[in-house]
């Protein structure tokens, strides 16, 4: 296991839990991809949903480099970000 890496099977990183991001994330868990899910807000209405399909989850900030760094971000196939309409104003 290469250090500063520890989930090393992780395909794809799913950077806020918004409506497309949880049907993105669940699309990618039923074809049997690994994925995991960096959300911020701890009270997400779709983290409950994600936990229960198994998709590991870090409550952090994904602008920061020791988060990507936790979620295999060295090793990854592709990285999704979502940000809430509010910040696209």
């Amino acid at each position: 296991m290469q250090r500063g890496c520890p989930l090393m099977d992780t395909n794809y990183i799913i950077c806020g839990l918004r409506n497309i991001g949880m049907r993105i994330v669940a699309y990618l868990h039923e074809n049997n991809h690994d994925v995991v899910v960096i959300e911020r807000d701890c009270e997400h209405r779709f983290l409950h949903t994600a936990r229960s399909l198994g998709v590991p989850i870090i409550l952090e900030d994904a602008n920061l480099d020791a988060t990507l760094q936790v979620a295999n971000f060295c090793a990854i196939a592709l990285i999704i970000i979502f940000l809430c309409s509010a910040m696209c104003r």
